[in-house]
């Protein structure tokens, strides 16, 4: 896979994972009013209740999706619905500099940084690192609740955001067989999470640290991810 190929299936798969997890728990997203529509090409995520970014952006555009003026007005007429104006998820540099500019004479200019992830290009296996005391284990089913609270607390546990999540990793590492998830624990105490999701294309690895063992914020993934707002 080339570098643009690799763009395309890591938004892609993104894409469908976020979906998952805003939807797993039916009576918690129809509470919260969360939907997940196809417009333009574009996945749309709306939520009526959390005004946070990760609820209430498109993405796919100039990815998987196209980066037309026809998307873009299909995108605007859906969040008119909701007297919402949409933004626009765009990895960069895998986005065009003329599909930025059609954002840009549409009124909508670059917002912040959304999040950043390093993507290995080689095929070459990785230099290994050795950490003592460190074990990784699968996550089972009969794991996916200890695994939903501690990834949760990489990044601020607690709260409706996240139990969202919470919920949504429950129900994939119960439920989803294109899900594989792990925990690693330093010392026998728990202290990292990571999951890897198989799509069409690939595959879309993510890991947070738990905060217990490791108290920091986990980074984001999605290299050079930006967020275009009016």
């Amino acid at each position: 896979m080339d570098s643009r190929e690799i763009a395309v299936a890591m938004m892609r798969l993104g894409a469908e994972s976020l979906r998952d997890l805003m939807l797993a728990d039916r009576l918690l997203a129809r509470r919260l009013g969360h939907t997940v529509v196809s417009r333009g090409g574009l996945w749309c995520y709306s939520s009526r209740t959390l005004d946070v970014g990760v609820f209430n952006h498109v993405s796919g555009y100039g990815t998987f999706g196209p980066a037309t003026q026809a998307s873009i007005d299909a995108v605007r007429r859906y969040y008119a619905h909701f007297e919402e104006t949409p933004n626009f998820e765009v990895l960069v540099p895998a986005v065009s500099r003329s599909a930025r500019a059609l954002l840009e004479r549409n009124g909508f200019r670059y917002h912040h940084t959304a999040f950043q992830c390093h993507v290995r290009t080689t095929s070459r296996p990785a230099r290994r690192h050795d950490v003592a005391g460190l074990a990784i284990a699968r996550a089972r089913p009969a794991d996916a609740h200890r695994y939903a609270k501690l990834a949760t607390r990489g990044f601020g546990d607690g709260g409706v955001i996240a139990n969202v999540f919470e919920r949504g990793w429950t129900h994939e590492i119960k439920s989803d067989r294109r899900v594989a998830s792990f925990i690693g624990s330093v010392n026998g105490r728990d202290a990292a999470t990571g999951t890897t999701m198989r799509g069409r294309t690939g595959a879309l690895s993510g890991m947070s640290p738990a905060g217990c063992a490791l108290r920091s914020n986990c980074a984001g993934c999605g290299r050079g991810g930006r967020s275009f707002a009016r």
